[in-house]
């Protein structure tokens, strides 16, 4: 039983060690009060899947550069010849 509590003890100090030898070095950082950096927009970013296509060729120049400046507007509006013409309801 006296065994097991000196066993305990020294893999507590050799822990405690080794945390104390990783902050001297920064090694390791044991700081968890700063969030995580982002890492670029997120993959379902609108721009960056328009980009995606152009880049694979899906659609042209022209295409890719009025779908850009619709996202970037806030959308399409009824003028914007990329958007099919519905009818109207009818009254």
């Amino acid at each position: 039983m006296f065994g097991f509590f000196i066993g305990l003890v020294i893999t507590a100090l050799l822990v405690y060690v080794v945390i104390r030898l990783l902050q001297k070095k920064n090694v390791v950082p044991l700081r968890f009060d700063q969030p995580p950096a982002k890492q670029g927009p997120p993959p379902n970013d609108p721009l960056t899947v328009l980009d995606e296509r152009l880049a694979r060729g899906d659609i042209d120049v022209e295409d890719y550069r009025a779908r850009r400046q619709a996202l970037l507007d806030g959308g399409l509006s009824r003028s914007n010849p990329l958007e099919p013409d519905s009818p109207g309801p009818k009254a």
